[in-house]
Parts: structure tokens; sequence; C-alpha cells
């Protein structure tokens, strides 16, 4: 109640909605933190409609206080005040580029038919976040071909998890790696909820590839009757040259993503060359594989 000024960040992923909440009062004291997440498969409307009327679910019930058990089937008493004292506070509000949320913002600002209530009447700022949706560029591309989506699944959920959930392992791959090119490679880890995370590992296997193929045999043969030598033999049987050099080619294809990424990531990043960028991404790729240069470089 005693917040000047808040704003929200609102993300839609794989049917689930999660709201955010950053504040501050008169004497420039800054709070923040997690307010909730809803199920937005489970509503009927369009995506619009569903991820603002989940919005106001979220709201609502972090404004209704804890009066029931866990699991208990009784109602929440409500508690109006709060959530007018909070939705009128609201004053910016962020989101991913995506339409659908862009279209959720304006709605629950009231910009967009009179008929729709305005759930934020003092929004002044909708904020598109941009570096959140560039990463559409390589995520899309890459899981929409049905052979590039293998080869990803191939190696990262075979050699990458299996040497990074384990300190032995990746000892082994280590040292490997250090015997074949006199590098120092430990880490294979990547975040999952984010795609250009995948970079890292994929760079470091297309890189130290009989590194890889080394790793795999030494766990098979030691672990032959257990799950992980189970692993490690699947992937040598499965994986061929095409695979690797797939992998490689993908190691390109996501360098040149991360460029964009980190471009838009910029605070003070210029959007009139923002044209210019993505035409010398479109540009760079169309040379790379379009041209079958990447062979050549």
């Amino acid at each position: 109640s005693e917040a000047r000024s808040m704003s929200l960040t609102q993300d839609a992923s794989h049917g689930w909605l999660a709201l955010r909440f950053s504040m501050c009062n008169d004497k420039l004291e800054h709070r923040s933190g997690a307010i909730g997440v809803f199920r937005i498969a489970s509503l009927r409307q369009s995506h619009a409609v569903k991820i603002r009327e989940a919005t106001m679910t979220i709201l609502r019930n972090f404004c209704e206080p804890t009066v029931r058990m866990p699991y208990s089937s009784s109602k929440r008493t409500p508690y109006t005040k709060m959530y007018k004292v909070i939705t009128e506070k609201v004053e910016a509000m962020c989101a991913d580029g995506a339409a659908d949320e862009q279209l959720a913002m304006a709605m629950m600002a009231g910009n967009v038919h009179e008929q729709v209530e305005a759930i934020f009447p003092n929004l002044r700022l909708r904020v598109r976040d941009l570096c959140h949706a560039v990463r559409r560029l390589g995520k899309r591309p890459t899981f929409a071909d049905e052979y590039l989506k293998e080869t990803m699944n191939l190696f990262l959920e075979g050699p990458a998890k299996l040497i990074e959930n384990s300190d032995l392992f990746k000892a082994r791959f280590s040292c490997f790696v250090k015997e074949l090119s006199g590098w120092s490679c430990k880490s294979l880890s990547a975040a999952k909820h984010r795609f250009e995370s995948l970079r890292t590992p994929v760079g470091r296997m297309a890189l130290h590839f009989e590194a890889v193929l080394r790793t795999c045999e030494v766990v098979m043969f030691e672990r032959h009757t257990k799950k992980e030598g189970k692993i490690c033999e699947n992937f040598l049987e499965k994986v061929k040259v095409e695979h690797a050099l797939t992998l490689a080619c993908l190691s390109d294809a996501f360098d040149e993503h991360m460029e964009v990424t980190r471009f838009c990531d910029q605070e003070n990043f210029d959007l009139v060359a923002l044209n210019g960028k993505l035409a010398g991404f479109l540009k760079t790729i169309a040379y790379l594989f379009d041209e079958g240069q990447c062979w050549n470089v």
C-alpha cells in the first residue's frame, strides 16, 4: 500500500502465464517479486482474452487472504480493496513481443474497445520485450525441421545431459578435450527455457566431437548394464557423420543469432539500426547455408 508506482512483467509459455511485479515508494525504496502463475490452457477464450482473464485471476488470488487450507474446496474471502489499490498503481507493463500478449496489454489498458473494461486505468507505458521475441528467430526454424530437431535431441538428450550431470563423466570429457586439442572445456550446461543458452553445448560438442565419442565409448564399456551405458550405446548406434556436420552448421547459425539477440538486449540500442542488423543477419544466413559457403569458410 506504500508503493507509489508499480510495473508488471508477464510471460506466457506452454499454456502457463507468469506475472511478476516491481514497485517503488516515495523514498525510492525498491521491491520486486513474483505475484503468481495461472494455467491459461484451461480457459476457453481466444488467446489474448485468456491472458487478460488470467492476469485478473492471478491478481485477485494474490489479493485474497489465505483463509483456507491447501486443497480445501471452500472459497477464499475476497479482499477487493487491495485489488483496487494494486490495479490503480500499475503504470508500466512489459510483455513478450508476441501479438496476442501485446493485444492483451492493450485490452488491460482499455485501448481496444469501449466495451472492454480497463484493468489498469493508469497504465501509461506498454513495453515490448524485443530481446525475448528475437529468440524465435533461432528457435522456431530449428524445431520446425524434423531432422534438425532429431539432431538437437540426439546430442542434447544424450551425451550433453549425461556429461553435465556427472562430475566423473565431465572430468573424462575434459581430459579427452585436453588430450586431443590442448584446450580446456568442462561445461555443457544449458537452460531449457532459454533457447539461446543451447549455443554453448551445441558449439562445444561440434568443436570437440571426437572427445564426445571417446567419452561415450568409455561410459558404454564401463557401465554397459546401467542406464548411462545404454544411453551412450544408443547414441553411438544412431550418430552419423551427417549429424556432426549438421550440428556444426547449427552452431554457426546460433552464433549469428546470438549477435542479434545481444544487440537487442542492450538498454540503449538504436531502434533505427535494428532493420540493418536483421538484414545483415538474413544475408549472412543466406550466404552460409543457401549458397553453401559454410563448407568453404
